[in-house]
């Protein structure tokens, strides 16, 4: 039995969906068998604004199940993005999220929520026993862990991560502090400690439609993202490229001065200075681009914008 409008849900399970029209019927019939002995709960589902016909295909079955929730999004922000608004629009305290592709089965739900125990823990990730993607992807992913682990937690007790997991709310004192001050993954890992953090092995299957939308590229930007917001390398680079550049400012009017005294071409003297000046101001902007995205995120910019619900 799903929750009705008046019933407080035991769980909500959160679906990010982007562009799986074509798996959203097995999906959301497969979470309903599954969640049937944990009722009430909420099925919530987010179209990051897919461009299949996603959305049309959760209104039809919405239509048939209406104690479904349904929201998108005015742009494509992301699969953390949906995520997040997931998390702040969730009505019961215990939120499982779960991907659209079906490679994590929801018949693993159960798995998280008999091994979780919010009192102890705040966050259990599902971790596939043996993820059923290309080597790359693994390879990848190891390095991203390990990325993690190493930079940020600093533990020796390897952490483990997937987009399968489940959750609580923050439950003491939100009105200082609750999932709306998590506007971004980023954030997320500077406010919650490793220790209240655990994982269990679960299932995993090939995916059925389509590709993931996470490359290499991708995963290691989002990783770098969480190490710059995170630990202290932001600044320790600040003052590393300041250092370098004056350094390579003092060479470049040396050079300038050698250049002039050997009466040597006045454009390779310009060459000089004009490179060096182009490195610097190349140096500074990227890393103003950094700084910038990471002060959006604390300043209050959102990941997100909802532009539809049903």
């Amino acid at each position: 039995m799903q929750t009705e409008n008046n019933i407080s849900p035991n769980y909500t399970v959160i679906v990010p969906v982007y562009n799986s029209a074509e798996t959203l019927e097995e999906l959301i019939g497969r979470i309903d068998q599954t969640m049937a002995v944990n009722a009430p709960y909420e099925l919530l589902l987010i179209d990051d604004f897919s461009t299949d016909h996603s959305w049309k295909e959760l209104i039809r079955i919405k239509a048939e199940r209406p104690y479904i929730r349904l929201l998108q999004l005015t742009r494509n922000f992301g699969q953390a993005a949906a995520t997040i608004c997931g998390i702040r629009e969730a009505k019961a305290d215990i939120m499982v999220i779960i991907d659209d592709d079906l490679q994590y089965p929801p018949e693993e739900i159960p798995k998280l929520i008999e091994a979780f125990n919010p009192d102890e823990k705040y966050l259990l990730f599902g971790v596939p026993k043996e993820k059923k993607t290309g080597h790359f992807q693994k390879i990848t992913t190891g390095i991203i862990e390990w990325l993690i682990n190493t930079v940020i937690f600093k533990k020796k007790e390897k952490m483990r991560f997937s987009t399968f997991r489940i959750l609580t709310k923050i439950r003491y004192k939100r009105e200082e502090y609750n999932e709306y001050r998590m506007r971004s993954t980023q954030v997320f890992f500077t406010m919650v400690s490793p220790a209240l953090m655990d994982y269990i092995y679960v299932d995993h299957q090939p995916r059925k439609k389509g590709k993931s939308q996470y490359n290499f590229f991708k995963k290691l930007r989002i990783a770098l993202e969480i190490i710059m917001v995170t630990t202290e390398i932001p600044w320790h680079l600040f003052i590393f490229l300041t250092l370098f550049f004056i350094l390579l400012t003092v060479v470049l009017v040396v050079l300038t001065l050698m250049v002039s005294s050997f009466e040597i071409s006045n454009n390779l003297s310009l060459a000089i200075i004009t490179g060096g000046f182009a490195s610097m101001a190349f140096g500074f902007v990227l890393l103003f681009s950094y700084c910038k995205k990471i002060m959006m995120s604390y300043l209050g910019a959102d990941a997100y914008a909802i532009w539809k619900e049903a």
